[in-house]
């Protein structure tokens, strides 16, 4: 079941609700007499039949009107940003003490080969208990510190390259493969669409992101949701 909900062919399958009977769209393929042809469709009412071009092209117009907010972005950027310098004092922090740690067991354990071998201060069986329980905690430290390596990612190009990917969201979602278009349109479209069978009447999108002119008759009949960008008239 879950293999045929999520058929490659039609991504918008059940994200896309019919207006009328809010019931989610499904989608095949029907056969005609110069081949087959692939439609979206309410599985309720009926009242919803549009082709799998002409839904997909209006939901990519729709996602071209989409802008990130630049003051949510300024805000966002500003937050990583303080979280990754603060990690990566963190992991200079971090490395410092298991390198002291990792020197003072050398230390120690000079110390015991010095007892043992030329003071002959302790006994064979105690010497290579102890010994054996030093290296096991270099071994323990030495793993800490590889793992613990300060990562020199420039987080501010990421940043910045993410927010030019987000502006582009329509490139992206044409490229990718199915689970991540369903990731993308859960992102933008948190509530999902509604579509009557011409157009999307309610476009809600999330909180960072702002809708420019519109250009498909996207209209909304309805209020947005509290902390959601209004939809303007084109």
């Amino acid at each position: 079941a879950t293999r045929h909900r999520n058929h490659p062919d039609f991504p918008l399958r059940r994200f896309v609700r019919c207006s009328d009977c809010q019931t989610p769209l499904t989608g095949s393929w029907s056969s005609g007499r110069n081949g087959k042809y692939a439609y979206y469709r309410c599985p309720k009412c009926g009242e919803v039949q549009v082709a799998k071009a002409r839904l997909e092209g209006a939901f990519l117009e729709l996602l071209g009107q989409l802008q990130p907010k630049q003051v949510y972005m300024k805000l966002f950027n500003a937050v990583v940003l303080d979280c990754w310098t603060g990690r990566k004092a963190g992991d200079v922090k971090a490395r410092r003490t298991l390198t002291d740690r990792a020197v003072a067991l050398q230390a120690q354990l000079d110390r015991l080969d010095d007892a043992f071998l030329f003071q002959k201060l302790i006994d064979r069986v105690s010497y290579e208990r102890k010994r054996d329980k030093l290296r096991q905690e270099q071994a323990n430290v030495s793993a800490e510190l590889h793992t613990a390596g300060v990562n020199d990612l420039d987080v501010a190009g990421i940043l910045g390259f993410a927010e030019t990917a987000i502006s582009n969201a329509t490139g992206i979602w044409s490229e990718v493969q199915l689970p991540q278009k369903q990731r993308l349109q859960q992102v933008f479209f948190p509530a999902g669409l509604e579509f009557n069978g011409s157009t999307f009447e309610t476009a809600a999108t999330c909180l960072g992101f702002k809708r420019l002119g519109a250009s498909c008759g996207v209209k909304s009949r309805m209020a947005s949701p509290t902390g959601f960008e209004p939809v303007s008239s084109p």
